[in-house]
């Protein structure tokens, strides 16, 4: 085979460009969790969706999750290691427990447990995270 007829390295990339999601679980802990979103959306190669899991959080994160999908915050990302922050507002789908979602690309979507089903907890005596 010639040089002329195979395929440069940037067509094959193109050719299997696939969409990747990211899952980040929520529960009581919205800082860590805005932290985690704005630095995936602010990767060179964003995903196409972002889904945040709030598992039944008891201090209000979830409205700071809305607040911060909205702009109506500043959220001090460098102090946490994050990137610049990324544009607001942003579409935040919001489903209700046990619906079925349908995400659309380039969304955040927070779904709601109605309980923490043990995904993700945070250890009272060490203090440590334990996750999936």
């Amino acid at each position: 085979m010639n040089s002329s007829s195979s395929p440069s390295p940037q067509d094959e990339s193109l050719k299997y460009k696939v969409k990747v999601g990211v899952v980040i679980l929520n529960y009581n802990g919205w800082q860590d969790t805005l932290a985690c979103v704005e630095s995936v959306l602010a990767s060179i190669d964003a995903p196409s969706w972002v889904v945040i899991v709030d598992n039944a959080s008891t201090n209000d994160s979830v409205r700071w999750l809305r607040h911060w999908a909205v702009g109506n915050m500043e959220f001090a990302l460098q102090e946490l290691g994050a990137p610049k922050s990324c544009p607001k507002p942003l579409p935040l789908v919001e489903i209700p427990n046990g619906a079925t979602p349908d995400i659309p690309s380039g969304s955040v979507v927070l779904l709601h447990n109605a309980e923490n089903k043990g995904y993700f907890r945070v250890t009272r005596k060490s203090g440590g995270i334990i996750g999936i």
